[in-house]
This record gives C-alpha cells, structure tokens and sequence, in this order.
C-alpha cells in the first residue's frame, strides 16, 4: 500500500507542475483612515453594577436565581462629529449558565461551575440630545438591524428615529442599557464559601 499511494503522489506532482509555474500574481492592498476625533465611551458608576450582598439560603435550588434588573445608560462623547459604533466583548465567554448567543457569562465557581449569566438588552436612544433608535450589527457594519437584546460582537449604534437600516454621524450618543442578572440553580454550585459575581463586558469604540 506505501509503495502504490508514492507513485500516485508522484504522478500527481507531475501533473500539477505546468500550472504552479504559470500562476498568476495578486496583490495585496492595505487600506484604512487615521481620524483626529478620539471619542470617549463611558458608563455611569465607572461602569460597576452592584447586586451586594446575596444569601446562599435565598437562591433556588433547582432552578435561576433571577436578580433585580438594572438600567444604566451608555454614553460616547466626540470632540466633533463622527460616524462610530460601540463594539461588546464578553471577557468571560465561555461562563454563562444559559447557553445562548446573548448570555454573558458572570465567571466560574472552582474553574468548573458556571455561576450564573446576565442578558442586556437596549431601551432608549439619543443622538445629540435628539431621539433615535439604536441598532446593532453582526457583521462589523455592513448591515444593521433593530434587535435589542445585545450579544458579545455586537456593534451598537444610533440611528434617526425615522430609519433604522444605518447609523447617523453623532457628537454624543446615549443609550439605555437594562441588564438583568441570574444565579443558576443553587444545587450544582459549591458555595461553601463566599463567591463573587464576576461579569465583564468592554465597550470599544469603531468608527465607521
């Protein structure tokens, strides 16, 4: 078998020579824009949300733990004018308890127990002090739609009241975050001792 899969190689070889010497060349284009505006995303209570102090005795044991929901607004401010969206990352993907595109994860209890996820979903939207929509993209801009419930990648954007299909070029743009959190089911997690809620999103500014 080794002897007849070397001469099957080695006509094959042959037989593809003719054409690797005559390909064709390609190019290759760098592209992009230095822009002189320096927007600043920011998040009220340097962008904390605190659920305090939650008893072991008060969660479910066989099904989430459903927290209060909290609304906290998303700000970008420009020196001028720009076209820009605000990308999320979940910087503990991978934890969430609720397997799902729009769950992020809130860390793991002992490296294996997923503790719990929390889901953030849009409300509203200003674009310089003027009311609009926000949108979001999956695809890095080429396209926008209104779904308001956030996953990790996700572009954010402002766009007029009145069109949703792009974002519009804004100085300060504001949208209202409601985020809703939840303990998975008490019976599959160690808390013998005290464990720490352990969410992270960051919010990078794109321009478009």
């Amino acid at each position: 078998m080794k002897n007849h899969f070397a001469a099957f190689t080695a006509v094959v070889l042959i037989g593809l020579a003719p054409h690797v010497l005559a390909a064709s060349s390609t190019d290759l284009t760098v592209t992009g824009t230095i822009t002189p505006v320096a927007c600043m995303p920011t998040l009220p209570n340097g962008g904390v949300v605190d659920f305090g102090k939650i008893a072991a005795r008060d969660l479910n044991l066989t099904s989430d733990t459903i927290l209060e929901p909290k609304t906290l607004n998303l700000e970008v401010n420009c020196p001028a004018t720009a076209l820009l969206a605000a990308q999320l990352f979940d910087n503990r993907k991978g934890t969430a308890s609720l397997i799902a595109p729009w769950a992020f994860g809130l860390g793991l209890i002992n490296g294996t127990q997923k503790l719990g996820h929390y889901t953030m979903f849009t409300e509203r939207a200003e674009a310089d002090g003027m009311p609009g929509q926000a949108i979001v993209s999956l695809d890095q801009g080429a396209s926008w739609s209104t779904n308001i419930i956030l996953r990790s990648d996700h572009y954010l954007a402002v766009a007029a009241s009145d069109d949703w299909s792009k974002p519009v070029a804004v100085q300060n743009m504001k949208i209202q975050l409601n985020l809703t959190a939840a303990i998975a089911r008490a019976d599959g997690l160690d808390l013998s001792n005290e464990v720490s809620l352990d969410g992270s999103t960051t919010f990078e500014v794109k321009y478009l």
